[in-house]
Order: structure tokens, then sequence, then C-alpha cells
């Protein structure tokens, strides 16, 4: 009988905790709305982030020869804090070069880039960045 008992608080656990999903699931069935998908990677979204917009992304290019890599991790969580003021939460891939003289920030929305950028103009990348994703249209 107590087996029985833990059995049954066992289902009525793992059914509580996929509640939220499912309903969740079903209210996108019936509306088709890209946001009520928020837990599906982009490779099964077909590279569309939540919003059913490509997603954007930050590319930070570095010389091969610089070795103070604390200051690049700082402007990469600089560059992030600037998307994340604006509602946007942007990787950003940090890449080295043996043909980069300084440091250069390209930012790709789907299958268009914006950039290069130096690190002295990224203020106004941002800002060119966010309007390209902005402009892009939905898909659903």
């Amino acid at each position: 009988m107590a087996q029985k008992n833990e059995l049954s608080a066992l289902t009525v656990a793992v059914l509580l905790l996929a509640l939220p999903t499912t309903v969740i699931l079903i209210f996108f069935v019936f509306t088709n709305d890209a946001t009520l998908r928020p837990l599906l990677p982009s490779s099964v979204t077909g590279g569309l982030d939540p919003t059913g917009r490509p997603p954007l992304r930050a590319y930070l290019t570095i010389p091969r020869n610089m070795v103070d890599l604390s200051r690049i991790e700082t402007f990469a969580d600089t560059v992030k804090a600037s998307f994340r003021g604006k509602g946007l939460d942007v990787p950003v891939i940090v890449q080295r070069s043996s043909r980069a003289s300084e440091a250069t920030i390209l930012f790709r929305v789907g299958r268009a880039e914006i950039g290069p950028f130096t690190a002295r103009n990224v203020s106004g990348a941002v800002r060119a960045a966010t309007e390209a994703y902005w402009m892009q249209p939905v898909r659903e």
C-alpha cells in the first residue's frame, strides 16, 4: 500500500512539473505566437530567435599578439550590457586573427553583416546592429 502512495505522489509531482510547459505549448499551437516557445533551441526553430527574427550575434576580432585578455573580456561584457539595455541578449564571440591590427567588432543579423567597427565606435555600432535586428521581418 505504501508503494502505491509513493507512486501516486511521484505521478502528481511529474504532472505538476509538466503542466506549465503543456499549457504554453497549447497556447502556441492555437496562437502560433513564436514568443511562446522560449525553450526551443535555435536549431529546432530554423535558426530564428524566440521573436521569429534571425538571431543577432557579435564577433569580436582581436590581434593574435594581444596578451592582455582581461580588457577584451571587459569589453565583451560591456557590449553585452549595451544590448541588454536595449532589451536584447546578444552573444559576443571572441576570435583571434593574425591579420588584425586592432580589435574590431562585427555584427551578424541572419545573413546581413554590420561592420566591422573599431572599439572606439562601438556605441554607434550597437545602435546600428539593434536597428538592423528590429528591421528584420518576423517569420513564423
